[in-house]
């Protein structure tokens, strides 16, 4: 049974999804790391995962390492943009880039073993060239990133490397999926119907961007 829980989405800041798996993991740490450090206690991540580069979701990743020694993953595409201002967003936020080491990529069709649980990678590019989701097959868990948002959002595409054309492909990869709750990089949890809401986002896409 996947369990998640967000330690964080407090302001600009994105979600932190923590996963109580065998292996734990966390998807994405937000702007500081004291949310998700606070949230996980005692709990020692094995995993973090990192959905994209922009400083929203990596900002607290070197202040989390000084605490914790996960195995931080993340698209080598997003990869290579950190330690830019413009490829990590940070001037949005009036803030230096973010570095961190990057133990792994996650490349399309890979498969995350957390023990219990199962996650599988799909690049999904268009907010940034390196976005990626992740399916949990068994339980219909989407991690979505700021690819698609609940009420039918999508990412943003006009920050440097976001791409329409890309963003639309990403999406209807993501339409298909069986998807019974969404975990998206910002806002709430959803379980209401979340194939029609992706497919809100699909229309949105295609008519706006």
């Amino acid at each position: 049974m996947l369990t998640v829980t967000n330690l964080n989405g407090i302001g600009f800041s994105s979600n932190a999804f923590y996963i109580a798996a065998e292996r734990p993991c966390l998807v994405d740490v937000g702007l500081e790391a004291a949310p998700a450090l606070h949230g996980l206690n005692d709990v020692e991540l094995e995993f973090l995962v990192c959905t994209h580069c922009h400083h929203d979701h990596v900002g607290g990743v070197a202040e989390l390492l000084k605490a914790q020694s996960p195995k931080v993953l993340m698209h080598r595409m997003d990869a290579a943009r950190l330690g830019s201002v413009a490829g990590t967003g940070s001037d949005m936020f009036s803030l230096p880039a973010p570095e961190f080491r990057v133990d792994g990529s996650l490349e399309e069709g890979q498969t995350l073993d957390l023990g219990d649980v199962r996650l599988r990678v799909l690049h999904t590019p268009g907010h940034t060239p390196g976005s990626v989701s992740l399916f949990d097959d068994e339980s219909g868990a989407l991690f979505s990133g700021d690819t698609v948002f609940p009420g039918g959002g999508i990412g943003r595409v006009d920050l440097p490397g976001g791409s329409a054309a890309d963003i639309k492909r990403s999406i209807g990869r993501l339409v298909v999926l069986p998807t019974e709750s969404l975990y998206a990089g910002h806002g709430p949890v959803s379980s209401r119907d979340v194939p029609s809401q992706v497919m809100e986002s699909l229309k949105f896409a295609e008519m706006y961007v």
